[in-house]
């Protein structure tokens, strides 16, 4: 089994230089789990949340950050990323057909928004390699 301690975490907060509608977005994309979209224990985990209890605590403080547009690490950054793209793209998992509906903003312009993120924060990386992510890692090396 692959030790996760050897892979050194980037916990300094860092700011990112995002656009009003990118911070949009990603708000929309976190305020989905907790109307449309309902969070389990198991997307949470998918998420780098202990469970859903853990994301639920820590929802507000994420939300704050991004509407003040303050610095959040990079771990932090890309759970907020990641629960937006769960949110928005999955029907059976997110909120998937009621995203529009909701938030009020046009799917074509949200992925649009979602990739430029993606893009920004391919820079802001909470592991030492991109996309060395755990679950990646254990892939890897058959653990």
């Amino acid at each position: 089994m692959f030790d996760y301690g050897e892979l050194m975490e980037e916990t300094r907060p860092r700011s990112v230089d995002l656009s009003a509608e990118q911070r949009l977005v990603l708000r929309q994309g976190v305020l989905m789990w907790g109307g449309p979209a309902s969070m389990t224990d198991e997307i949470a985990r998918a998420i780098w949340f202990s469970d859903r209890d853990d994301f639920y605590a820590q929802r507000d403080r994420l939300l704050a950050a991004i509407e003040e547009e303050a610095p959040l690490t990079p771990r932090d950054w890309h759970r907020v990323l990641a629960a937006t793209e769960f949110g928005f793209i999955s029907w059976v998992l997110g909120a998937g057909g009621d995203w529009q509906i909701v938030s009020g903003i046009d799917d074509h312009d949200v992925l649009t928004q979602i990739r430029s993120i993606q893009q920004k924060l391919a820079w802001v990386r909470p592991w030492p390699e991109p996309y060395a992510r755990p679950q990646a890692v254990d892939r890897e090396s058959g653990s």
